[in-house]
């Protein structure tokens, strides 16, 4: 941890938010390997401490601020059809005036014990849920430090930072994401899928938090509230609000009541 306890800049920055996502992503990961290795009961465990880190929270950036909350449930019985892991909605109140609502699925799969490779990985089911969200990410848990990714993709790097000191970001983590149509197409269930991952905590923080790489249309809309499951159902809904600027944190979301229920 050395390395991610040198790159904090400031508790109240989204950077210093990536920074305390890390320790928890850290934290849970590395303790539940071997004896508690499966990844229903990591995304559970990761998504109840990420709320507490998140919620509450005003953030600055450059020339603006941002506010946060986050609220987890979980299906209140097993579901008949798993479409995947986590489901997540994005109300995001922009400065102007303007405001979204968007999804992000995350189809959660931990590192084989002693291997390179991700067993449970799926192409059919990745293809199953790429087809309701074409944003849809692939999430990897690994109990060894996750290194050699497609990161950092950040403006420093355009000002010649990049590679020397890796924009003064932490070159390793936990968890991390991955496109599910790169997945597919690359038909890869092993760490070489690493070279197409960004850190979660980057995606989260600086991608999702912003309005980017989440689904928009009404099929995804309603899978992830629940009110639709033709193809299934999220094991767990998290509902983020974002408020840019002096705009308000709207904390109000539509979704199936009877499906999801408070994470305890």
């Amino acid at each position: 941890m050395k390395t991610i306890n040198r790159i904090r800049e400031g508790t109240n920055t989204m950077k210093g938010l990536v920074y305390e996502l890390e320790e928890v992503f850290f934290r849970i990961v590395k303790n539940a390997y071997p004896g508690l290795w499966e990844s229903a009961g990591i995304t559970r465990s990761l998504l109840m401490d990420m709320s507490a880190v998140v919620t509450d929270r005003q953030l600055k950036t450059p020339g603006n601020q941002v506010r946060l909350s986050m609220r987890p449930l979980m299906l209140s019985g097993e579901p008949e059809s798993e479409l995947c892991s986590t489901a997540m909605l994005f109300k995001i109140n922009y400065h102007d005036g303007q405001s979204s609502l968007g999804s992000a699925f995350l189809d959660a799969n931990v590192k084989d014990a002693g291997k390179n490779t991700f067993s449970s990985i799926k192409k059919d089911h990745l293809k199953r849920l790429h087809s309701i969200a074409h944003h849809s990410q692939i999430l990897l848990y690994d109990y060894d430090n996750i290194t050699g990714m497609a990161f950092p993709a950040t403006a420093e790097s355009v000002l010649g930072a990049y590679p020397s000191n890796w924009n003064g970001w932490a070159p390793y983590t936990t968890a991390a994401t991955v496109p599910a149509n790169c997945g597919i197409a690359l038909n890869c269930r092993d760490t070489g899928l690493y070279k197409t991952s960004i850190p979660w905590s980057y995606q989260l923080c600086f991608r999702n938090m912003f309005g980017l790489d989440l689904d928009y249309g009404d099929i995804a809309l309603d899978t992830a509230r629940g009110v639709r499951f033709e193809k299934g159902r999220a094991r767990y809904l998290v509902l983020v609000s974002v408020a840019h600027g002096g705009a308000d944190l709207d904390e109000n979301f539509d979704f199936d009541r009877a499906a999801y229920t408070e994470m305890s």
